[in-house]
């Protein structure tokens, strides 16, 4: 299989418990999760591998496009361009130009939208997209785990192109990062041929983040420890409607430390109520709970102009999104201010392929 898409669902946080932090850093929670039909897509695709090319100990370079700079180099000398020129522009080599030395080339291409690097197992891994508000590097979680599933499947000398349709908001606690990573996962083991089993997968998983789990098996489930340990509950499915502010978006990492600094950190054990009753088939709304919501409060007032307004509400994750229980958003706010998401539903489902 050379291509392959799949759907990565958004997640919310129907309650999230903290109960302290670990050694790790981390902190422990129990929280039940849940799918919405809120999807990014990725297609993968497979080209032949495209290798730096030696002889003898020159390194050749590909031509600038900026100066027509071209040819090999002797070692240890790099490749200079004209004045001005930006290598987020162009595509060019700028390795160390010593084979011997050579164990990593970076490329930009004419987009700023698209990144493609060697490492010293030939995997090359080229991003693209449509969003402004992700990177297109090595930071990117789907890189990461695409690095990840290669190691582990040992798997070398591949030419691998992603391109990411993204229409979940970023920083918002709906896992927007982490479900793209699972969907890396689970579309590059159906392109090879299934060389890890389900337990390596979701071990691969859990060493990457703490939703990535939940995001790749998707449905409703208790999840404890970081949050990488799973319990699959009864689905109850309903309508969903999102709001988040424009311009702010919160990352877990500021949401805990503010948590942190909480004096008083109530722990009501919501997460273990509503399990019990969702494996009877009920849902109760009033046992819906946030913890980070509060210690996010006083340093967003606008968030607790969210939480006043729309009746019902909870913000999902570390924010800085907003869910209500309803197919529209019930709220007297100013829209120009704020990005909607309506007629969602809940899902009983995780990354799924697509066919077309």
């Amino acid at each position: 299989m050379n291509k392959i898409k799949v759907k990565t669902p958004a997640k919310i946080n129907l309650t999230l418990e903290v109960l302290g932090k670990r050694d790790d850093g981390f902190h422990n929670i129990e929280s039940i999760m849940q799918a919405i039909s809120l999807y990014d897509f990725l297609t993968f695709e497979i080209h032949n591998p495209v290798s730096p090319a030696f002889s003898d100990n020159f390194l050749e370079i590909p031509m600038c496009s900026q100066c027509s700079a071209s040819g090999t180099l002797p070692p240890p000398v790099q490749l200079r361009h004209c004045e001005g020129f930006s290598p987020r522009q162009s595509l060019v080599c700028f390795a160390n130009a010593r084979k011997d030395d050579f164990n990593y080339t970076e490329f930009r291409s004419s987009s700023p939208k698209n990144w493609g690097s060697h490492n010293a197992n030939g995997i090359e891994i080229i991003l693209s997209g449509n969003s402004k508000d992700i990177p297109y590097n090595e930071s990117n979680l789907i890189y990461k785990a695409a690095i990840k599933f290669f190691e582990k499947a040992q798997i070398k000398n591949i030419k691998l192109s992603v391109y990411i349709e993204k229409n979940i908001p970023v920083s918002a606690g709906l896992a927007g990062g982490s479900t793209n990573a699972a969907g890396t996962f689970y579309a590059l083991n159906k392109m090879f041929d299934e060389p890890l089993n389900c337990d390596e997968i979701n071990i691969l998983c859990a060493s990457l983040g703490s939703d990535l789990n939940f995001c790749l098996n998707g449905g409703c489930a208790y999840c404890t420890s970081r949050g990488e340990i799973i319990e699959k509950i009864p689905f109850f499915q309903q309508y969903i409607s999102l709001i988040k502010p424009k311009t702010l978006g919160i990352s877990a990492k500021e949401a805990y430390t503010k948590f942190s600094l909480l004096e008083n950190k109530d722990i009501p054990h919501n997460s273990k109520k509503l399990k019990k009753l969702l494996m009877n088939g009920i849902f109760d709304k009033n046992l819906l709970y946030n913890s980070l919501e509060y210690a996010l409060f006083p340093s967003y007032p606008e968030l607790q102009v969210i939480k006043n307004k729309a009746e019902g509400s909870l913000m999902s994750g570390s924010g800085s999104v907003f869910f209500q229980l309803s197919p529209k958003i019930q709220a007297d706010l100013d829209r120009r201010n704020y990005d909607i998401y309506e007629n969602l539903q809940t899902i009983n489902s995780g990354v799924e392929e697509v066919y077309e």
